[in-house]
This record gives structure tokens, sequence and C-alpha cells, in this order.
């Protein structure tokens, strides 16, 4: 099976999404899958590049911390994966929209990861690390604490999917 995960920038949520889900994978003593990530939003990602190729540094240093490196995980946008995929898992909504818009080869396998994680209820969008900043008072906000929940549950989504196969 060949599985793709995409968010718009691929710095954080999908590069997470793939490292989890290989680590999980190799946990559960799963072969046989191919896991990739990409981003959406290709004028960004090549503006992006200029700063640096690489995932987010704080996404990199978390996952770190759960054995998983990703600090050479270079960014790369939809129209650079190669191959045909099974399955195409968008982090959010506004990102599956556009797959349908901009790729539409990848329309007819595309959905959200927690639907393809079977969630059945609750927010079906993974968010990035600032749309969590309300759940936390100001005072013990941090960027790293914004990573740190979405990762979280980029994990648990990763688990899902990953004993599912």
């Amino acid at each position: 099976m060949k599985l793709l995960y995409v968010c718009y920038n691929n710095k954080g949520r999908s590069p997470s999404l793939e490292g989890y889900t290989r680590h999980f994978l190799d946990e559960y003593g799963v072969d046989g899958v191919d896991v990739d990530s990409a981003g959406v939003g290709v004028e960004s990602i090549e503006s992006l590049r200029e700063k640096s190729a690489y995932i987010s540094r704080t996404t990199a240093r978390i996952l770190a911390e759960d054995g998983i490196d990703m600090h050479d995980k270079t960014i790369k946008h939809m129209g650079e994966v190669e191959g045909d995929w099974d399955v195409v898992l968008a982090a959010d909504m506004h990102t599956l929209d556009i797959i349908h818009g901009r790729f539409p080869a990848f329309s007819g396998s595309s959905m959200l990861a927690k639907e393809f994680a079977e969630y059945k209820s609750g927010d079906m969008e993974i968010h990035g690390p600032y749309y969590h900043q309300d759940e936390v008072p100001p005072e013990e906000w941090t960027e790293r604490k914004g990573y740190e929940i979405m990762l979280h549950e980029i994990r648990n989504v990763s688990r899902r999917i990953a004993r599912m196969m």
C-alpha cells in the first residue's frame, strides 16, 4: 500500500503524520506500506525553501524526543510526488479542497486523515500549532506548547492508521 499525507506547506503536520506512521508500522511489525508526505501550497513551499528546505525545527525536535529522526526531511509539494498513491490523506478540509481542485488525479483516493482513521465524532481536522493557543492559559502559552498539542493528536491518529494496516 502507498500512503501519502498532505498538509499545506509540508513543514509540520504531514511530515509528522509520515514519521509517526512509519514509527508505529515498525513497532507493529507491518511491512509493505510506503509512506510519504507533501504539501499543496506550491508557491508557498517554493518561497519557504528560500529560508529552509527542511521541516519545522520545532517539529523535528519533538519528533526526535520520540525517537523519530526527521531532521533531514525536506519539504516538497504534490507536483513533486511521483507514483500512484492508494490513499492520499489530508490534514484538514482546506487542504482536501485544494487536492480536489489542483490535483484531480488524487481526488478519488483522497480523504481526511481522521476520516480514514475511522474517527466518528469531534473535530475531523488536524490543525496547526497556533490553532490551539486558546486552549492554554496565556501565561503558559509557548510555540512549543502548540506543537506539543498538535503532535499529541497526530501521534494518536498515526497510531490508529498503523493499526489498520
